[in-house]
């Protein structure tokens, strides 16, 4: 059973919708990606698809899980009647006969002098309960129990809120479980939560089965003289082949990372069974990837889950033996499916899974254009854009050339995260002690610096611990990256992370932040009284930050500068063209000047940051003796950290 056609008028912010769903020349349907801005009715629509599909399922089952009793998914309310409107209209039609509708009215002897039964099909005006209560309600059954042979599921949005339109006596609905169906009652609800839980459960029994009754002994000729025969063990049957489907999706998750990809059980640890990803250097070793699904991100919990969910209510519902992607037929519902992926994932990887479930008509509500842009890139014209709250198909082509060239800048940052994960995870392989990797590329200097320096007067002495030595500015944002995805596996040394505090990124580590498995983050804080977020250099005194190397160049701080003129206020003959100045009065913030500085005889005064760090981490000329009393915090702080 697949959506035919849904009609809604006034109903919330869709005011009148007329959409039909679209399928390619051999049946299959096309997907179909709701798109438009917070509030325009993304999620409302889904809802009511969702309530339609349960209120067909009811006429089959004398109980379902879906709800509590009698109760409906969603609580229908003239609150939802189009502003101005006196009525709103809901029809939804599926392929195969089966129908819901949802009418309601404000004012009802209003709507009998004027009522239009071509406008609103399917309505008896003449219904007791529309007189009496303002509300109509129609469902048309299949002549079949497809719920019983083919995939109808839910996706909800994890929300921090229970959205308007949930009845909350439905008990059923909430993160409820069970299994077991009985004659005349249904215990497989269409709506989705807590994925991790339940998909890793059904991992664990298809393992059991097939290690219980799966096992087989093939015979084959070894075509020796005695033609003799040798018995290979292997395993043949359904979860075999669903062990092999599971892998399939793990494959194309971590297509771009890892090869020769699969999941694993782990021995019973404290009496808990792990499930985990293993994969396949170019040796041959195999090796563990994620150690526990828990361990998953966010981003992979939710692509693997939704994917896995499918395969694993295909199982309940086939009898067959087979486990093909081509066989598994229904209607997936998924609200807000770009939540916690990356551009690449969006772009890429998540098209490549949805096209690999060729009979499932996936409908989706998104807000990301990178996922647009892949879809596009994948289907080409076999996949449908409608925007809300109009309804209107949206595929022009120039869109889309504009989402490619914002995909290529985002791409190029995530290629350099990516590189500086691979530095560091080479230096990770052997390093025996704490690893401070800096925001700045000459950051790490600094510190390393003024830890010899206290070390030599028997401060710190017992701290031991190595630095990430890089020449390309990492950045703040570039960092934070990185010691999230170094947190998802445990380490075995501590590695700290220090950022700047002159960004809102770098502000939000003042308090040591735990990411988790030995990763941690801290940041620098105002010593000296600038009475704003500051970078590194300005944990050295002011008087120190003016020391000259051989040819004369110094470092600036931007309020030494007049803000109109950008004038030296010690010497007027010196002015400076950085623009930072400008921005640095507006923020009011102190900032390093290391460029554009110049005298009258238009001589570069300026001495670089990097420079700067070099004279002081190789203690050249005037630099020998330079105070380093302000790093006492941040040294003490990840003194604290790897004593932790």
């Amino acid at each position: 059973m697949y959506l035919k056609d849904i009609v809604l008028k006034n109903y919330g912010p869709l005011k009148n919708i007329s959409y039909s769903f679209q399928f390619n020349s051999d049946g299959t349907p096309k997907p179909t990606v709701f798109i438009g801005e917070n509030g325009v009715g993304k999620t409302l629509l889904l809802s009511n698809i969702t309530h339609s599909l349960i209120e067909i399922k009811r006429n089959f089952y004398e109980q379902i899980s879906d709800v509590s009793g009698s109760s409906y998914y969603r609580v229908a309310s003239k609150k939802y009647i189009y502003d101005l409107e006196n009525e709103a209209y809901e029809k939804i039609t599926y392929d195969n006969g089966a129908s819901y509708i949802d009418f309601m009215v404000k004012d009802y002897e209003k709507l009998k002098s004027s009522f239009d039964s071509s406008i609103y099909n399917g309505v008896n005006v003449n219904d007791d309960v529309l007189k009496k209560n303002g509300f109509f309600i129609k469902d048309t059954k299949p002549s079949q129990n497809v719920f019983e042979r083919e995939v109808f599921l839910y996706f909800p949005v994890e929300r921090y809120y229970i959205p308007s339109w949930f009845n909350n006596e439905n008990e059923s609905a909430k993160f409820m479980y069970e299994d077991r169906s009985f004659i005349g009652r249904s215990n497989d609800s269409i709506i989705q939560y807590n994925l991790l839980d339940r998909i890793s459960s059904w991992i664990l029994d298809v393992a059991i089965d097939q290690a219980l009754y799966e096992r087989a002994a093939i015979p084959r000729k070894t075509g020796d003289s005695n033609d003799s025969v040798v018995y290979e063990s292997t395993y043949i049957g359904k979860n075999t082949n669903i062990i092999g489907t599971i892998n399939q999706l793990l494959q194309q998750i971590y297509a771009n990372r890892i090869s020769n990809v699969r999941f694993a059980i782990a021995p019973k640890h404290h009496g808990y069974r792990q499930i985990q990803i293993i994969g396949r250097n170019e040796s041959g070793q195999e090796y563990v990837v994620v150690p526990d699904f828990s361990n998953l991100s966010s981003g992979e919990v939710m692509l693997f889950g939704i994917m896995a969910a499918i395969l694993k209510e295909y199982d309940r519902l086939s009898v067959i033996n087979s486990m093909s992607f081509d066989a598994i037929k229904g209607i997936v519902l998924i609200d807000e499916i770009d939540l916690h992926l990356h551009s690449d994932f969006l772009k890429n990887l998540l098209p490549n899974l949805i096209s690999m479930f060729p009979k499932i008509q996936f409908i989706v509500t998104s807000h990301s254009p990178f996922f647009l842009l892949g879809m596009k890139n994948k289907f080409k014209d076999n996949c449908n854009f409608v925007t809300l709250p109009t309804g209107t198909i949206t595929n022009q082509l120039e869109r889309f050339n504009e989402i490619e060239r914002c995909y290529a800048i985002v791409d190029e940052n995530y290629k350099e995260v990516l590189g500086s994960l691979d530095e560091v995870r080479e230096k990770l392989a052997n390093i025996s002690k704490p690893l401070i990797i800096t925001e700045g590329k000459t950051d790490w200097k600094h510190i390393a610096h003024a830890l010899k320096v206290f070390q030599l007067r028997g401060e710190f002495s017992d701290l031991d611990v190595e630095f990430l030595k890089y020449e390309d500015e990492l950045g703040d944002s570039r960092l934070k990256t990185l010691l999230e995805n170094l947190a998802k596996i445990k380490q075995s040394h501590k590695i700290i992370g220090v950022f700047d505090s002159d960004t809102a990124i770098g502000k939000k580590y003042i308090d040591t932040f735990d990411f988790c498995n030995n990763v941690y983050g801290c940041c620098i804080k105002d010593v000296h009284g600038y009475n704003c977020g500051i970078s590194i250099e300005l944990l050295y005194k002011r008087e120190d930050l003016k020391r000259c190397d051989d040819e004369g160049r110094r470092i600036y701080l931007s309020d030494e500068f007049k803000e109109k003129s950008r004038m030296l206020k010690e010497d007027p003959q010196i002015t400076t063209s950085n623009n930072a100045i400008a921005g640095a009065y507006k923020c009011k913030m102190v900032k390093v000047i290391d460029s554009d500085v110049f005298n009258s005889e238009e001589k570069s005064l300026a001495l670089s940051k990097s420079e700067f760090a070099d004279n002081v981490y190789n203690g050249n000329g005037e630099f020998a003796n330079i105070s380093v009393d302000g790093f006492k915090d941040i040294i003490k702080q990840i003194q604290d950290i790897c004593n932790m």
